[in-house]
């Protein structure tokens, strides 16, 4: 993907007292070229090709120099070398944690507290899992999307998507409070819009007891929303974020739970 950086440069120059009272002048690029002989530059930056371009080495290096293991490191360079060289194989035993997890949940979790609790290093897991909610694409969360092409339905994803992208953000806006505020009202009005979305669903479900199971869903999704909102007012009265991170994470299973609900009643 490309990204394009436009580099602002900033001109100082000595002027007058007289001169400096007044308001400076606002230049354009071309204006700004010919006055002070300064080429105004823009940078294209393809970010996925500059690290695909990182060999993998040096990348293990990199963690052993953190304090990283040997051993650990070399496991995961055993499996970066599997998923470049046998997709197959990498999707194979991606299946297959994916399989344990589905029949003992928490396992992914303890495995990698175990390896982070070996490595002897400090990591905020609640962070940092609330954090990759912002980096999954859709390919990697079809368990939680529903692939019915009714209109009801792809908001229902879109909603439910939307929700966790707004959630995941939370780390990095918490400590700066007029940003955060704002990010709070765009939480409760996705919360509102996925519940509305869920309401739009409620029709397709066959059966008294199917919609018994997603509205049940709701009431938890609810409940969790509630107290969401109240671990907000005590975050803003004694600073504890991680408590916040906790809930948000809480309220995004809450939200994959709903659409576990209706993908198992609908298709």
């Amino acid at each position: 993907m490309l990204y394009t950086y436009s580099l602002e440069i900033l001109y100082h120059y000595t002027i007058s007292e007289k001169r400096r009272q007044k308001r400076p002048e606002k230049l354009s690029p071309n204006k700004f070229t010919l006055r002070y002989h300064k080429t105004l530059r823009m940078a294209l930056i393809d970010f996925e090709k500059a690290f695909d371009s990182v060999k993998t080495s040096a990348v293990m290096k990199a963690l052993q120099n953190q304090g990283l293991e040997e051993t650990y490191v070399g496991t995961l360079g055993d499996i970066a070398y599997v998923e470049r060289e046998n997709v197959a194989s990498s999707q194979t035993l991606r299946a297959a944690l994916s399989k344990v997890e589905k029949a003992h949940p928490g396992f992914t979790y303890e495995m990698v507290m175990g390896l982070v609790r070996k490595a002897d290093l400090t990591v905020n897991m609640n962070e940092s899992i609330l954090r990759l909610q912002g980096l999954v694409n859709e390919s990697e969360c079809g368990d939680y999307r529903v692939t019915r092409t009714e209109d009801a339905f792809q908001e229902l994803n879109k909603k439910s998507a939307n929700l966790k992208r707004i959630l995941s953000r939370i780390p990095d806006e918490i400590t700066d409070r007029k940003t955060f505020l704002e990010t709070i009202k765009e939480i409760a009005s996705a919360i509102k819009k996925l519940l509305d979305a869920v309401s739009e669903v409620s029709q397709f479900i066959p059966g008294a007891q199917g919609k018994q199971a997603l509205e049940h869903r709701k009431r938890d999704f609810v409940k969790h929303s509630k107290k969401f909102s109240n671990t907000l007012k005590e975050y803003f009265k004694e600073g504890q974020a991680n408590s916040v991170f906790v809930s948000a994470t809480y309220l995004i299973h809450q939200t994959n739970l709903i659409m576990l609900t209706v993908k198992d009643k609908c298709e």
